[in-house]
């Protein structure tokens, strides 16, 4: 009876100890969409989605913010047979990799298939990280998936509320609507759009035209040159809208 109370006891006191662990450890799933061409934010529960290598030299990269105290897991899974990704983390240092894992999507003697793997993480500092999706061999292209989770310890994004929504016309997601997004835009034009959320496609007509060109110059909120030169975003409007003779079909 006394060895029954003591195994009671020391679970009861491991299980309050763990708890505030695991409650740590739950995030919100919030899909993020892929823009190709930008660094793209994603957050602790992110997952992506509409991500393609489009070439098999192309590089995906993201960033996220992480404490010294995190645990860290990315988990990739490709959605094309043959496809080899490799992620590689970096922190908010620069080159240095802090992380760095890949699968296989082909094996001698059997047909090419989807692979999925994922590496864990403990930054060493605090600040924004940056991880680059890519094939290993550079001789691949296709479809992946790939997933940010915090394991334990403060996982930032469980106390914080949701981002506000996106600027229409903010294509590379930095909090304004510049020249930069209509690079952006102007690059995939005559294209499809690649979902009903594809931010390039502002009339939501499921293409990717002059049209949208135009009307993203409406909505243009600054240009970084004319802050840095006139001290003043509504120059910013002028620089964008002038911009529209780019536009001519």
């Amino acid at each position: 009876m006394n060895a029954i109370k003591r195994s009671i006891l020391a679970c009861s006191v491991f299980c309050l100890n763990l708890s505030p662990l695991v409650s740590q450890a739950m995030q919100p799933e919030n899909p993020v969409a892929c823009v190709e061409g930008s660094t793209i934010s994603i957050g602790f529960g992110g997952h992506t989605t509409n991500c393609e290598l489009e070439n098999p030299t192309d590089r995906d990269r993201f960033q996220f913010s992480a404490s010294g105290s995190d645990m860290v897991r990315v988990i990739v899974l490709s959605g094309t047979n043959g496809l080899d990704p490799v992620v590689e983390v970096r922190g908010p240092n620069g080159p240095e990799i802090v992380g760095t894992s890949f699968c296989s999507g082909n094996i001698p003697g059997r047909l090419p298939f989807r692979c999925s793997f994922s590496v864990d993480i403990t930054p060493s500092i605090s600040g924004k990280h940056t991880l680059a999706i890519s094939d290993s061999g550079f001789n691949e292209e296709g479809n992946y998936e790939t997933n940010l989770q915090c394991l334990f310890r403060i996982c930032p994004d469980d106390e914080t509320p949701p981002p506000p929504a996106s600027l229409p016309g903010d294509i590379d997601l930095d909090g304004d609507v510049d020249h930069d997004d209509l690079d952006l835009l102007l690059a995939a034009r005559n294209t499809l759009a690649v979902s009903e959320d594809d931010k390039r496609d502002l009339d939501g007509d499921g293409k990717i035209t002059a049209k949208d060109a135009r009307i993203l110059t409406t909505l243009c909120t600054n240009s970084l040159g004319a802050v840095f030169l006139f001290g003043s975003g509504i120059i910013g409007l002028l620089v964008c809208r002038v911009r529209q003779e780019r536009l001519a079909l």
